[in-house]
């Protein structure tokens, strides 16, 4: 997954194993019918991320459009969106927790210090 040149193939490939993690992370414990433990399960299907959910059936299907449009997913970063978060959440708790806060609001101190 790591080149820039996927085929459909890949990319069909991709979805089915990160399919087949997902399912194997929530797979539930199997027992007979007196009790005992056939197969020991992992996780429950609570317990599924929404990042796991989103790897698993949304970024093939954006991998299939990028590769009808002779994009890569690869070209495509969020971390402008990461830093810009971390700033955020580093201005609201540090102002929150030290030295009593503000009285303003947290939308008013988010919109102030991108604008």
């Amino acid at each position: 997954m790591r080149r820039e040149n996927l085929t459909k193939e890949d990319i069909i490939q991709f979805s089915q194993n990160t399919c087949k993690w997902v399912k194997e992370f929530a797979r539930p414990t199997k027992k007979t019918k007196t009790s005992k433990i056939e197969q020991e399960g992992l996780y429950q299907c609570t317990d599924v991320t929404p990042y796991m959910h989103v790897l698993a059936f949304h970024i093939p299907l954006f991998m299939q459009e990028l590769l009808q449009q002779n994009l890569c997913l690869r070209w495509f970063t969020i971390s402008g969106i990461e830093k810009k978060n971390h700033e955020h959440v580093r201005l609201f708790f540090g102002r929150t927790t030290m030295g009593g806060g503000t009285e303003q609001t947290v939308a008013y101190q988010i919109n102030s210090f991108e604008n």
